[in-house]
């Protein structure tokens, strides 16, 4: 699907697994059209950057098919334990706390 994609918006015929967006004449806005196809066609919460940090069709599809697979499911009781946590933190602690963890996933 990735290869389609950037074989419809580079009008290139023959892209291969390891061959580079910008290098078979990319640019940032183009860039932008296949992350949103590809959001499209795989129901995924492609981040812009991606085909900045994956600029090649294999990085690109394994990036996608990271974020397609379902998030690992959390025991009952874990889930329990980990809610009575948020509960005691101030909101301030909260706030900071949320604050850090989106920075450690890469989210402003």
């Amino acid at each position: 699907m990735v290869r389609r994609i950037w074989v419809d918006l580079l009008g290139v015929d023959e892209i291969g697994p390891d061959d580079d967006f910008f290098e078979l004449g990319g640019h940032s806005l183009l860039g932008t059209r296949v992350v949103a196809r590809l959001r499209d066609a795989f129901g995924v919460d492609l981040p812009p950057a991606a085909i900045f940090e994956s600029p090649t069709p294999a990085a690109l599809a394994r990036t996608v098919a990271d974020l397609a697979r379902p998030a690992p499911a959390v025991p009952d009781g874990d889930l329990t334990d980990l809610l009575a946590e948020i509960r005691a933190l101030s909101p301030e602690s909260l706030a900071r706390e949320l604050h850090l963890a989106r920075h450690e996933e890469g989210n402003p």
